[in-house]
């Protein structure tokens, strides 16, 4: 495997002659950072749809809809900037907030399935219905997001 570390030339000094992290510690920073990342749009999903379903009275479906939605906007800002360093701005930034929203609206259809399953047919508690339903569709979003929405920010080495 070539080590990467070490490119000289053009890349190199515009990069203010900084050494380019190796593919497989980008990855796996990015996978460590997304899981932080996944923590956070958890609370706020739980919290939204706890308080929804509870205070609110909203049914199932729709109070795991309105918690989702309010989880991947965070999850997406963060993921935007933090997780995936695309500090490219205009079109570019547009085209990963549309492309996430697709991938997000096939996330939110599995998750709702998924929720409905455990807690809807089985009678399973919601917090474990939650959990099982993030873990698959974080997995789902981080693999998407990382492989197709930026793809091009994937091919740009990372910054310590």
């Amino acid at each position: 495997m070539r080590d990467v570390s070490a490119a000289k030339g053009p890349a190199a000094e515009e990069r203010g002659g900084e050494r380019a992290l190796k593919p497989r510690h980008t990855l796996s920073r990015r996978v460590l950072r997304y899981g932080v990342v996944g923590l956070v749009a958890f609370a706020i999903d739980y919290g939204v749809t706890a308080i929804a379903i509870t205070v609110m009275l909203v049914p199932l479906l729709l109070a795991n809809s309105l918690g989702f939605v309010v989880a991947n906007v965070a999850n997406f800002l963060l993921g935007h900037w933090w997780v995936f360093r695309d500090a490219r701005g205009g079109r570019h930034w547009l085209r990963a907030y549309v492309g996430t929203l697709g991938v997000s609206v096939v996330g939110l259809l599995l998750n709702n399935a998924i929720v409905w399953l455990a807690v809807g047919l089985m009678g399973g508690p919601l917090l474990g219905g939650k959990v099982a339903a993030t873990a698959i569709v974080m997995g789902f979003n981080f693999f998407i997001r990382h492989g197709w929405i930026y793809r091009r920010a994937n091919l740009e080495p990372e910054k310590r």
